[in-house]
């Protein structure tokens, strides 16, 4: 397969966070490839979604790269298991030598065992807490004018 390197997004897992994150970076241009292990899981897509979608383990190398991993400037684990998510994460930088490459983990607490590696973390919900917080905080401080 031939991808254009710079623009090529590798999501492993359409989760339903995964799902809106790849729908998200496709309607921007991003030459996105969804990869899961179960066909029906490719339904969180939204309609216009026009990536790709790749049907196989996203613990195998051999999946990854017929996906097209190995040339992908971005490469985000967002299965809906932490421990699945941090060891193919560890595969898109080591094996793949992916740059950007993200987790998505429920359990922030997990992300020392990638300390150190460059790969960057990500937690749904505190990021959803903090965005909440910042826009009450906004609406306070109108109020309070």
């Amino acid at each position: 397969m031939l991808f254009r390197k710079g623009k090529k997004i590798v999501i492993a897992g359409s989760s339903q966070w995964g799902a809106r994150l790849a729908g998200q970076l496709s309607g921007k241009g991003y030459d996105v490839v969804v990869v899961d292990s179960r066909r029906d899981a490719f339904r969180k897509l939204p309609e216009d979604f026009n990536g790709n979608q790749v049907e196989g383990d996203v613990t195998d190398p051999k999946v990854l790269e017929r996906c097209g991993a190995g040339k992908a400037v971005a490469f985000i684990a967002a299965t809906q298991n932490d421990n699945v998510n941090l060891m193919v994460g560890q595969i898109a930088r080591c094996l793949m030598e992916v740059e950007h490459v993200y987790v998505m983990l429920e359990d922030q607490q997990r992300q020392k065992i990638i300390g150190g590696s460059g790969i960057k973390t990500i937690c749904p919900l505190e990021a959803s807490a903090e965005e909440c917080a910042r826009l009450v905080g906004e609406a306070c401080r109108k109020e309070a004018v």
